[in-house]
């Protein structure tokens, strides 16, 4: 337990002992030189805590959902490529490339730079390359489409 002022002295408030009263520490903390009604939040801003905590979660929860989708779409891409190269796995900056083209340009369309890469392509060629050789894809079909 603290003394506290009902009236805080940089408000007039006396240290009279009719202007003290006990309080936890927790309920005094953060009140400064305000009085108990100044300190405690109004219904208005209680209302306006719970609509901005409401936001806060909601936002959350689209931001895991939109998490969730891009890990999805990223493990599509991969799934592809590994079936059309007869992979386990495929190196992480490449996936990135892939990604980021796929995000671009849609997946279809990368998917079928994957199979004419595939087709043309020594299977072991590593998958840093094989990235590189879609890049060169993708440039020649910018290329075409601008011109």
């Amino acid at each position: 337990m603290v003394v506290d002022h009902v009236i805080p002295i940089c408000q007039g408030g006396s240290n009279e002992i009719d202007n003290l009263l006990t309080a936890c520490a927790a309920c005094n903390s953060g009140k400064a030189g305000k009085t108990i009604e100044q300190h405690v939040p109004t219904e208005a801003h209680r209302l306006a805590l719970a609509q901005e905590m409401q936001e806060q979660i909601a936002a959350a929860k689209a931001a895991k959902k939109a998490a969730k989708a891009r890990m999805e779409f990223a493990q599509e891409i991969c799934n592809y490529y590994c079936k059309a190269r007869g992979n386990q796995s495929m190196h992480k900056a490449t996936l990135g490339v892939l990604r980021s083209f796929a995000e671009q340009h849609g997946p279809e369309i990368v998917f079928s730079w994957i199979d004419i890469a595939v087709s043309r392509l020594d299977p072991n060629t590593p998958d840093h390359r094989f990235g590189a050789y879609i890049s060169g894809i993708r440039r020649k079909w910018k290329e075409e489409q601008n011109g």
